[in-house]
């Protein structure tokens, strides 16, 4: 059913993607850093037509990376997504370094496999926008949790702390959840006494400083044109009203994002035959249960703005999904331990992912 017979029913449809907006906005945002010929913290907005209106919303680092490709005389189109595609690859060689902790090398074949043909890795790992920046940050954080959690050292530390405050001010409602996993670690390290350390406290600070120096930031810039803009409002926005939770459209959305653009019905079949067993696995794993649990708290906080109204926002379950669907094909396997089972599998996946690429891929 197309988006006009949902709106004749006084409804929204259950799959919408918005992300070429987004796209476009930040595709403007270099653009005006190239025509006044150097980086800014802020940036001109074309939309507002001759004004001179200027807005700061999120950290650019993004944005001066795809800049600096410019600037070496490469087309902003394809500097953008040349970046988008090379975070992606370090994400993915990160990812690796988890796998190796988390899981066997056969359950690391189908993790991959899925990381690699999900619908959101393929249209937003090569999008003109900071999303695989996110996934780094967050790839990168939870492998430091990993290892701060077994051999605890300041480099670490300031390794979190650094990845927090750059995740916070690129796309603070994709990152905040994981401070769970932070806070998690400190409290299996050490307990009570895990909060109360000299490194945590100045991480804190360090954190609350850098936030608050970038919110008054965009405030400053914003309050001429876009005063309505400014840091608490958008916070509020993004909490939106408490009602909204409790609205069947949203969850109704959000389900149909993760059924069919982070994996695939196939995918979640296949977690659904074994999530017993699997879930009784993952619980060994403390960072990956807080990463979930953090998930879960992201919908409930953010839910309505985020996740059930953009398909970019679902980004966060990507990564625990794979790890879910790779145990799950293993235990499954050993039961069929069929060559066509392999190829039936691989071509289930495959053809549940690339129809719907294709359709976040669309001009």
């Amino acid at each position: 059913m197309n988006r006009q017979a949902w709106l004749w029913l006084g409804g929204q449809p259950p799959v919408e993607d918005n992300s070429w907006i987004r796209q476009t906005q930040t595709a403007d945002a270099i653009q005006s850093w190239i025509g006044q010929g150097h980086p800014s913290w802020d940036a001109a907005v074309s939309w507002r037509g001759d004004t001179g209106a200027r807005l700061a919303m999120e950290l650019p680092l993004y944005n001066l990376i795809v800049y600096g490709g410019t600037v070496a005389g490469v087309p902003l189109n394809v500097a953008g997504r040349g970046v988008s595609i090379l975070l992606w690859v370090v994400s993915f060689i990160v990812i690796q370094q988890i796998w190796r902790r988390w899981l066997t090398p056969q359950e690391s074949f189908w993790a991959n496999l899925l990381f690699v043909l999900s619908p959101l890795s393929i249209a937003f790992g090569q999008a003109i926008m900071p999303e695989m920046l996110v996934m780094l940050v967050t790839v990168l954080l939870v492998w430091a949790c990993e290892s701060y959690l077994i051999r605890p050292n300041l480099f670490l530390w300031w390794g979190i702390v650094s990845l927090g405050v750059v995740g916070c001010l690129v796309k603070l409602p994709a990152v905040a959840h994981l401070y769970l996993i932070v806070a998690g670690v400190l409290w299996i390290r050490s307990g009570r006494k895990g909060f109360l350390g000299l490194r945590v406290i100045c991480g804190a600070l360090f954190t609350l400083i850098c936030l608050w120096a970038w919110s008054r930031t965009t405030e400053s810039v914003n309050a001429a044109y876009f005063s309505d803009w400014s840091s608490s409002a958008n916070l509020r926005g993004f909490l939106g009203q408490w009602q909204d939770r409790l609205r069947p459209v949203y969850w109704v959305r959000l389900g149909f994002y993760l059924l069919l653009f982070a994996g695939t019905p196939v995918a979640w079949f296949m977690i659904l035959l074994r999530g017993k067993t699997v879930v009784k696995d993952v619980r060994q794993n403390s960072v990956l249960v807080l990463w979930v649990v953090g998930l879960i708290l992201f919908v409930l906080l953010w839910g309505p703005k985020t996740c059930m109204g953009h398909a970019y926002y679902c980004l966060p379950f990507l990564v625990p999904l794979c790890v879910l669907f790779g145990k799950t094909c293993v235990l499954v396997r050993v039961k069929n331990a069929r060559g066509g089972w392999t190829v039936g599998l691989i071509a289930g996946v495959v053809g549940g992912c690339l129809p719907m690429a294709a359709y976040l891929l669309r001009p």
